[in-house]
């Protein structure tokens, strides 16, 4: 009985660890990409200069959200970059602060402008055979809400 109380002490800490170890990474998840990638186009992320995420879509189109876990400084960073065939499509930059909270980058399938958008209102289908070269895209910075 002596030895049997030691050795399920020691497996109930190191369960009690391994939870308390697993939750706090759940905690972590401050900063979410979501976005919709077309086919062939490369993605990159860096976080104060550090790269969080490469992602390359070659076979198809892509809807991503993604959860990550950065260190914040009192300020931070983000570069975003899409490229497709070699060409920059969209290449941006946003400063951050961490007294805010918790981010999300998003990049909407893109936005139609000037005549297109009166197309698009006129007929919401139409916006699905709109090559995407023609839409702007634009990477913007929210808060993340917590439950």
């Amino acid at each position: 009985m002596k030895k049997t109380f030691p050795l399920f002490t020691t497996i109930l800490l190191l369960l009690l660890f391994g939870c308390q170890e697993e939750k706090n990474i759940k905690v972590c998840e401050n900063f979410q990409l979501l976005g919709s990638f077309n086919k062939g186009e490369k993605v990159s992320i860096k976080f104060n200069s550090k790269v969080i995420h490469e992602g390359f879509f070659e076979d198809k189109s892509w809807i991503v959200s993604q959860l990550f876990c950065v260190d914040y400084t009192d300020t931070f960073r983000v570069d975003f970059r899409v490229v497709k065939k070699g060409e920059v499509v969209l290449d941006t930059s946003m400063v951050g602060y961490s007294g805010f909270g918790n981010y999300l980058l998003a990049l909407p399938k893109g936005r139609p402008t000037g005549d297109l958008l009166e197309k698009v209102r006129a007929d919401i289908d139409f916006y699905e055979t709109i090559p995407p070269d023609s839409l702007v895209r634009t990477a913007e910075p929210e808060l993340i809400v917590s439950h």
